[in-house]
């Protein structure tokens, strides 16, 4: 369904509220056959979701809001797969751990396949994508990806309303609940960004403008390989790093995140300082 949307947007270009529309139904669709979100990240327990219309109704707006958020990084050759292979390997890890460590005869799982069949792909989809792009995946191949991640994390809360992540010994129970939004934070915080200054100017929250993250890079002196480079290791300091809180003691993980993400933003602004300072002599 999702794929189909997106080929139809690639090749005519739909109005947005069509594309819409289409997201709804696939995400509806994946709700409906099973993939519930059962429950929400809460500090100290989480809340479980017991009513089946609200979990389809949470279901369906999370996978639609991944899906945009994805579509919307997909601006550069090599953005939204590398991103996407990057937080699949944290993902996988996690689901993966969980199985190994937990008392169980069947250490099958859905969400640590998805994300290896997500990994497996954007590995061997990058090659042809990374600048200049050969192939582009189009919206198409974007949604898809947001979607099978976005299952994948629903995927995952059902397993701690089981109390399988309770088994595996030393994962806090709201880590794999929040684990796929610090994957996504940044897609994510594209997405809200993009919506607020769209709707602000008045405009459709799908118009293309050249306001997003990996635009204002390229405007900081970042060529388009490192700006795409940047961007990825945003992302494994966030998708790891929150890996890193269900292993390791929070104040350590937090020190390190900090001086990491303050060492990151040295190198990612330097180009500007660079620019600024020859502009003074």
């Amino acid at each position: 369904m999702i794929v189909a949307v997106g080929v139809a947007d690639d090749v005519m270009d739909i109005r947005w509220w069509v594309k819409l529309i289409g997201q709804c139904t696939a995400g509806t669709i994946v709700a409906v056959w099973g993939v519930q979100m059962s429950v929400i990240p809460f500090v100290p327990e989480p809340i479980r979701i017991e009513a089946e219309p609200l979990r389809i109704v949470l279901t369906a707006l999370l996978i639609v809001t991944t899906m945009n958020a994805v579509n919307f990084i997909d601006g550069l050759d090599g953005l939204a797969a590398g991103v996407a292979a990057i937080g699949g390997v944290a993902f996988f890890l996690t689901a993966y751990w969980v199985h190994r460590n937990a008392t169980l005869t069947d250490r099958s799982d859905l969400a640590a396949l998805l994300m290896a069949i997500i990994v497996g792909c954007c590995i061997g989809f990058l090659p042809h994508n990374w600048f200049p792009a050969k192939i582009f995946m189009g919206d198409s191949g974007a949604m898809l990806l947001g979607l099978v991640m976005a299952s994948a994390g629903v995927v995952s809360t059902g397993q701690i309303s089981s109390g399988l992540y309770d088994r595996a010994n030393g994962i806090p129970t709201i880590v794999p609940i929040l684990l796929p939004f610090a994957i996504l934070s940044l897609p994510l915080l594209d997405l809200g960004l993009a919506v607020l200054r769209r709707t602000a100017r008045g405009q459709s929250p799908w118009s293309a403008d050249r306001g997003h993250l990996h635009h204002k890079l390229i405007e900081l002196g970042h060529t388009h390989r490192t700006a795409v480079l940047m961007m990825y290791v945003w992302t494994c300091i966030l998708a790891f790093g929150g890996l890193a809180f269900a292993i390791f003691p929070w104040q350590m993980v937090l020190t390190v995140d900090i001086v990491a993400a303050l060492i990151m933003a040295g190198v990612t602004a330097w180009p500007y300082f660079v620019r600024k300072g020859r502009a003074a002599q």
